[in-house]
């Protein structure tokens, strides 16, 4: 995004209610946006285009793997309980972390007798 794109943007927020002037501004935003698109995989595919010039697969695998977005692993972040299940709500993520860090210090925060149903520390 340029500048000039974000300034358009700004103008177009103002006048929000669909009319001529706002389709106006909409249609010249999309154009400077596929421009500026355009400009910036052309920029990419030149800086690729050199570093297979000098023979720099190392530089040019890194760039290739940028640009298509492959190479990231996705994180899951789902929270399983030691039973397998997936902890949906609130409280069921909350009991396995309280469980977990149990484990791993294998310690406990408060004596059982003096937390009340509900309560939490």
């Amino acid at each position: 995004m340029t500048e000039e794109i974000i300034k358009l943007m700004g103008e177009r927020r103002s006048k929000q209610n669909r009319s001529p002037a706002y389709r106006a501004l909409q249609t010249r935003i999309r154009a400077k946006i596929r421009a500026a698109k355009e400009e910036w995989f052309t920029s990419q595919c030149t800086e690729m285009e050199r570093l297979c010039e000098l023979h720099d697969d190392f530089n040019l695998h890194k760039k290739l793997r940028e640009m298509t977005g492959t190479g990231r692993r996705n994180v899951p972040s789902v929270i399983v309980n030691s039973f397998g299940n997936v902890a949906v709500t609130k409280e069921e993520k909350f009991a396995v972390w309280e469980e977990y860090v149990r484990e791993l210090f294998q310690i406990s925060f408060y004596p059982p007798e003096k937390i009340g149903k509900g309560q939490r520390f």
